[in-house]
């Protein structure tokens, strides 16, 4: 009866993000309405391809191609016609999706309950949340989604060898999606190469077990990187940057640091918490013993996912806040792990305050 108690108890708790998921989104679920942009557009786009229109013209000549992005608000269209409370569940069922991929990844490294709802809380008051779930016609959430589906299939019983191939295989049909749905998942090829890098450089009793994971992320995200080019190629788009819109996207020395000025304006106006957090884990590493392996692992992959999700970002011309939905993540993964060795750290120096009293 005790044991059962417990458990309740422990689901009521990992519920508690959920619950303030549902309470975030309530209110735009009240009011749901299209904007006057992008949401005509996708309207109009949905139309199109229900009626067998499959030639994306304005994507092809702007030099984009996310059939991916478009298929999904074509499917709620199809349902729900041009009710915009159908889409903005939709929006809150991919943020239940998030906070479930949050905490799949997190179990699966062995972090406690208290700290996966720690992260998710942090998460959820990230402030790209609002721009991205309370808006329609943002593609970071189901791309986010998707990405994480991913990592979840290769991280998770990797000792399966027979298996391994139809997991790759999977995950690379996932990270394809999500390149389908915004091309900035391409990112995932450099951030996985870190990753490897780190199980590879930095030992620890699962090192093996997470190279084998990320060397097969690696391996997946290049496939997918691979078809989707074949797919724009076969579709008749122009060069990545050679479109009316992705043309926007250059790497200008020129430019680049008015660019990098503008984001970090935005940094310092919506994560200005960084700062001290970004302090706090450089005193951990080069404190002796105050990391345990697997947390300066949580560290280090997802601070290489920050680094990098912010860094693709710098050369595009616009600097907008929904676009730091994965940068938002992973910073929220990257403060949720440096909790328990600030506690410990703060625990270990009031006992030594007490012992030198006495």
């Amino acid at each position: 009866m005790a044991s059962e108690s417990s458990s309740i108890k422990k689901s009521l708790f990992l519920l508690i993000p959920f619950i303030l998921a549902t309470l975030i989104m309530l209110p735009r679920l009240a009011s749901p309405q299209f904007g006057f942009f992008d949401d005509a557009r996708m309207l109009a786009q949905s139309e199109d391809l229900l009626h067998g229109d499959f030639s994306m013209s304005v994507d092809k000549q702007a030099g984009r191609f996310r059939p991916g992005y478009w298929l999904y608000y074509t499917i709620i269209y199809a349902l729900a016609g041009d009710r915009p409370f159908w889409f903005f569940l939709g929006n809150l069922l991919i943020f239940y999706i998030l906070l479930y991929e949050i905490g799949l990844i997190l179990k699966n490294m062995g972090v406690p309950n208290q700290q996966i709802v720690a992260t998710s809380t942090l998460f959820i008051f990230s402030m790209p949340i609002i721009e991205n779930f309370y808006t329609l016609s943002k593609g970071e959430p189901l791309q986010l989604a998707f990405i994480l589906a991913a990592i979840i299939l290769l991280f998770r019983n990797t000792s399966q060898n027979k298996t391994a191939w139809f997991r790759v295989i999977l995950a690379a049909l996932s990270i394809l999606i999500a390149i389908l749905i915004k091309e900035t998942a391409i990112v995932m090829v450099p951030i996985f190469i870190l990753w490897s890098g780190v199980n590879f450089f930095f030992k620890h009793p699962d090192s093996k077990k997470e190279l084998k994971s990320t060397l097969s992320l690696l391996a997946a995200a290049i496939l997918a990187v691979a078809v989707y080019f074949l797919l724009r190629y076969a579709w008749g788009a122009t060069s990545l940057l050679g479109g009316t819109y992705t043309d926007r996207y250059l790497v200008d020395v020129s430019s680049l640091f008015q660019k990098l000025l503008r984001w970090f304006t935005q940094l310092a106006f919506y994560f200005h918490y960084l700062l001290p957090v970004i302090l706090i884990i450089l005193l951990l590493f080069f404190y002796k013993d105050s990391l345990i392996p697997k947390e300066k692992r949580l560290i280090l992959q997802w601070g290489i996912w920050s680094l990098l999700w912010y860094g693709i970002l710098v050369p595009w011309e616009y600097a907008e806040l929904y676009y730091l939905l994965p940068f938002g993540f992973g910073v929220s993964i990257l403060i949720g792990s440096s909790i328990p060795p600030i506690l410990r750290s703060i625990k270990a120096k009031q006992k030594f305050r007490g012992i030198a009293t006495l």
